[in-house]
């Protein structure tokens, strides 16, 4: 699968390489010029630097021909915006990580193909566990 991952956080930076060790395309856009340069060095994933919200910037990370754009920026606003603005001139299905899962529901309405909330995710583990510690 091609696959844009749009930020630059850790949490890209290990999700580019857990899906470059899938033998997956990555391009990581990041406006981060030595975040680009690391992964680009590190785990021989295309790096594009620069504002995703930049039509021209998406152009060069190919998003024309991409499968997926996962917008993992530190706001919930930018990733909706970056996710609204490809689904306006690409293709593409479009994926969030949201961490106010109050905003899920929006993002949906909005038009992203799906999202992934953080806050709830690390919720159910914690009453999954919370659980298990309840029947020993």
């Amino acid at each position: 699968m091609n696959i844009i991952l749009a930020g630059e956080n850790t949490e890209t930076r290990f999700l580019a390489r857990a899906l470059k060790l899938k033998k997956h395309h990555v391009t990581v856009v990041s406006r981060n010029e030595p975040f680009c340069k690391l992964l680009a060095d590190e785990y021989e994933v295309t790096a594009v630097c620069g504002d995703a919200q930049n039509l021209q910037i998406l152009s060069e990370a190919c998003a024309e021909g991409t499968d997926l754009l996962v917008a993992m920026e530190e706001k919930d606003a930018a990733n909706l915006l970056l996710c609204e603005i490809v689904k306006k001139q690409f293709p593409v299905r479009t994926m969030a990580v949201i961490k106010d899962s109050q905003n899920t529901e929006l993002f949906y309405e909005m038009g992203v193909d799906r999202c992934v909330c953080i806050t709830d995710f690390l919720t159910d583990m914690i009453e999954t566990v919370g659980g298990e510690l309840d029947k020993s």
